[in-house]
């Protein structure tokens, strides 16, 4: 039980470092996210945030971006990218399934 925690705790700590690199970038290629990451979770100034559990982080991706920044033109494409990608995964996980 002991080494399932630390196993658990471990994995959310590299999690945690995974959203660091995550959010260097996004802040980069969409820096709308900065507002919404300030009335979301509390960041450091390095836009890390400030949670116990890493799995509730959330990480704004483009479609989880209120609609009037998703519209943006530079936003438009990046959107439309994640959404060619989902539908990639998921085609490929349904032949998986299959």
């Amino acid at each position: 039980m002991l080494k399932q925690k630390a196993d658990v705790l471990e994995k959310r700590t590299a999690f945690l470092q995974q959203i660091h690199i995550w959010r260097q970038a996004q802040l980069i290629y969409t820096p709308e996210v900065a507002t919404l990451l300030t009335t979301s979770t509390a960041v450091d100034e390095n836009g890390s945030p400030h949670v116990d559990v890493a799995e509730h982080v959330p990480l704004f991706l483009p479609s989880a971006l209120p609609a009037h920044v998703r519209t943006s033109p530079g936003l438009a494409r990046v959107c439309n990218m994640e959404m060619r990608l989902r539908k990639v995964e998921a085609n490929d996980t349904l032949s998986d399934i299959h």
